[in-house]
């Protein structure tokens, strides 16, 4: 009697179980889209957030210095030697500050020392969707006529297309751009948004950094161009 029981118990519990596989499958079939659609969003929010934080230290950068920071700062050869993204790094958050600490600014960016910071870039600097192996997600939209033009800084008063129509940085995804590499995303050489060797985004949604602090991802791949010179003289609404 026990016997026969435990099997009928036994049964029982394996059809249970059987029907708890099957409705847990079966939610993770019918809610997959969703699931990722919120695993999307969220990796968009902190890309945006990231964005953001990278405004407010471009923004007390010019407040203690005047300017905007260089795209990068040169030797006596005029080689350049050390990128935006490290001169901001003091404006940051703790784990940057300490980075930055280590940061030799007597050799090269790819010197014995600082190639030793190459191998994770700090969170702030890349998409949450790409891999931390060294590269950028996040790069200064360069040119002469932009706030990204070489060695020489540019102040927000020269901005005289408006900083509400004007990219500074934008979502790139092509791994070119070591963090501390000084080097940023030619807007001549790309003649509009949809170039995927260009401005291009891991999520639906491609963001760029405007002089105004704004992070804005709406606009028409034609007015590339335009939003990325300072003194242009456009006539553009806000994206």
């Amino acid at each position: 009697m026990s016997t026969t029981h435990e099997k009928r118990f036994s049964g029982v519990r394996f059809l249970v179980l059987m029907v708890l596989a099957t409705s847990l499958v079966m939610f993770f079939v019918l809610n997959w889209p969703r699931l990722q659609g919120a695993r999307w969003a969220a990796r968009v929010s902190q890309c945006r957030n990231n964005l953001k934080q990278i405004a407010l230290a471009l923004q007390q950068y010019q407040e203690r210095y005047g300017s905007l920071p260089p795209a990068w700062i040169a030797d006596a050869a005029g080689t350049p030697m050390h990128s935006w993204r490290v001169l901001i790094l003091p404006f940051l958050d703790t784990e940057c500050r300490q980075v930055h600490a280590q940061y030799r600014f007597d050799e090269p960016w790819d010197g014995p020392s600082n190639s030793k910071l190459l191998a994770h870039t700090p969170e702030v600097f890349r998409c949450p969707a790409s891999a931390n192996d060294g590269h950028t997600n996040y790069v200064g939209v360069f040119g002469p006529r932009c706030a990204f033009r070489g060695a020489k800084p540019v102040s927000v008063q020269e901005i005289t297309d408006g900083p509400e129509t004007t990219m500074i940085v934008v979502e790139a995804t092509d791994k070119r751009f070591h963090w501390t590499e000084p080097v940023d995303l030619d807007a001549a050489a790309h003649s509009n948004v949809d170039d995927p060797a260009g401005a291009h985004a891991l999520h639906p949604l491609l963001h760029a950094l405007f002089a105004d602090g704004a992070v804005r991802g709406h606009w028409a791949a034609s007015d590339w161009q335009a939003f990325s010179t300072i003194d242009g003289g456009e006539r553009l609404s806000p994206p």
